[in-house]
């Protein structure tokens, strides 16, 4: 299943909503692979499975993935160190994106592919301010390109009003439930 698509405008801000760990994993696995076989740089920020475990993951299943880890078109983080400091203050995912951005550039790549779990929002702290304070920045970042697939669990979605859940899917502009 591919749901890449060419870059028709500068960002694309999309949500992937899922049940099920395993769903998610074929996601990063599946995005992954054909990213990088289109000369893109992937960002995964994972919160239900750790760095190390999808890397082993992604190893199992694509060929040459630590040349990709190790020239920079893989990164691969949890998703608490990418959005918050060192005093578990917000800080958002843009820093992480520009210097992307810098080495997309210097690498001669053709973009930049995020999937980002974000779990880190509801556990172990309920940070909906935070996550909406993303979901703008993201929003907002018109001038960059890059493809962002903020990923959730229907778990972590049933802390939601559905004003927020409303709210939530207006900041995107495709949604993949799975």
């Amino acid at each position: 299943m591919r749901i890449l698509l060419p870059y028709e405008q500068k960002i694309e801000h999309n949500i992937i909503i899922y049940s099920n760990i395993v769903d998610l994993v074929d996601i990063y696995t599946n995005y992954c692979k054909n990213a990088l076989s289109s000369n893109e740089i992937v960002l995964i920020s994972s919160h239900y499975e750790s760095a190390a475990r999808i890397f082993e993951i992604l190893k199992d299943n694509i060929n040459s993935i630590e040349t990709y880890k190790a020239n920079g078109s893989l990164v691969i983080v949890n998703s608490t160190r990418a959005y918050f400091g060192l005093k578990n203050d917000f800080v958002g995912m843009m820093i992480m994106l520009k210097m992307l951005l810098t080495r997309r550039t210097k690498l001669s790549k053709d973009g930049i592919m995020v999937i980002s779990d974000m779990g880190n929002f509801f556990h172990p702290l309920l940070r909906i301010n935070d996550l909406f304070r993303h979901e703008e920045e993201i929003s907002s970042a018109t001038s960059l390109q890059f493809r962002f697939y903020c990923s959730y669990s229907t778990f972590d979605l049933d802390s939601f009003s559905k004003d927020q859940e409303q709210e939530l899917m207006k900041k995107h502009n495709r949604l993949i439930n799975l």
